[in-house]
């Protein structure tokens, strides 16, 4: 098991962002853009879902939407990292039902501080205490 689950397209964003949150302690693995999406998650039962917006032949729209929609996987949290202007963001979270919508300029600290947060309120039985 993993704590987040980031899914990206774009490899070397999707390691930086892994290596981010490896550093705080937090265990996180790539999923590298959105075919496999929802077999990763059963097979790593992330509470925190971190994707990508932008992919090609199925948007992060779409993943997010078959995450929310898929039987045993209501209690993970989603967090959308998109370049998207806040505005589109802020839409497209609520048409997904996400947590949070974020900048992919957003500042290491502020990502950190927003993971920890997500991972507080995720399924009870799978919360651990975050450093």
């Amino acid at each position: 098991m993993v704590d987040v689950l980031v899914v990206d397209d774009d490899e070397s964003y999707g390691q930086v962002v892994v290596r981010c949150l490896a550093n705080d302690g937090i265990s996180a693995i790539l999923q590298t853009g959105p075919f496999g999406t929802i077999n990763s998650i059963r097979r790593e039962r992330p509470a925190l879902v971190i994707l990508d917006l932008n992919m090609p032949a199925i948007s992060g729209e779409d993943v997010g939407r078959l995450i929310r929609s898929a039987e045993g996987l209501e209690g993970i949290k989603l967090l959308l990292l998109s370049s998207l202007d806040q505005r589109e963001l802020d839409s497209v979270k609520a048409q997904v039902n996400a947590d949070e919508a974020v900048s992919k300029t957003i500042e290491r600290a502020e990502l950190l501080k927003l993971v920890k947060r997500l991972l507080e309120k995720a399924r009870p039985t799978r919360r651990r205490p975050l450093t």
